[in-house]
């Protein structure tokens, strides 16, 4: 994971060993991968036994060339190079390559996994200038890259296919639809 370290205004990669602590290497902005990546942001200290200590801030999101957020987020997942989904207070919304937060932290998570103690949960990732997204009241719908609703808020389940459809359930019923048609 990479880590922003506030007070030498740094990027790092963590590298957490099996059985020690974790180790930040400097990185340089041209090793990043070709998308969005989020970050997490620490202050570091020396502790009073000359330890070094790191102190979680917040996520973040940042590209290839520099542009950074602010750490203002809870979490997020690195989707392609024009989104990254973000959460914030326990909801989710995108940010694009400028740091604009283009899709608001207002969405829940589409499911919620538990294995041995460990709870995962899961968002659609952005697909076809695209995002299946699950509303507060638990209904589905589709916004565009620049939030834009394609389909409203109305579905009982919405599911994404790589070639712009998406699998919708209403009524007990299942269809196939375009929603840039609809």
């Amino acid at each position: 994971s990479y880590v922003y370290l506030l007070e030498k205004e740094e990027f790092s990669k963590e590298i957490t060993g099996h059985d020690g602590p974790s180790v930040f290497n400097p990185l340089p902005m041209n090793e990043l991968e070709d998308k969005l990546n989020i970050y997490s942001a620490v202050h570091e200290y020396t502790d009073a036994e000359g330890n070094y200590t790191y102190e979680y801030v917040g996520k973040g999101v940042f590209s290839k060339d520099g542009k950074v957020t602010k750490p203002i987020y809870d979490g997020g997942l690195p989707m392609n190079a024009d989104l990254a989904a973000v959460q914030k207070n326990g909801l989710w919304g995108y940010v694009d390559s400028n740091g604009n937060e283009v899709i608001p932290c207002q969405y829940q998570t589409i499911h919620t996994f538990q294995y041995n103690g460990y709870t995962s949960n899961y968002i659609y990732p952005a697909l076809n200038n695209s995002i299946v997204l699950k509303n507060t009241d638990g209904y589905f719908g589709v916004v565009d890259y620049s939030g834009n609703t394609l389909l409203d808020f109305t579905y009982e389940w919405i599911s994404p296919f790589t070639d712009g459809n998406v699998l919708v359930k209403t009524n007990n019923e299942w269809h196939i639809i375009d929603p840039f048609t609809q």
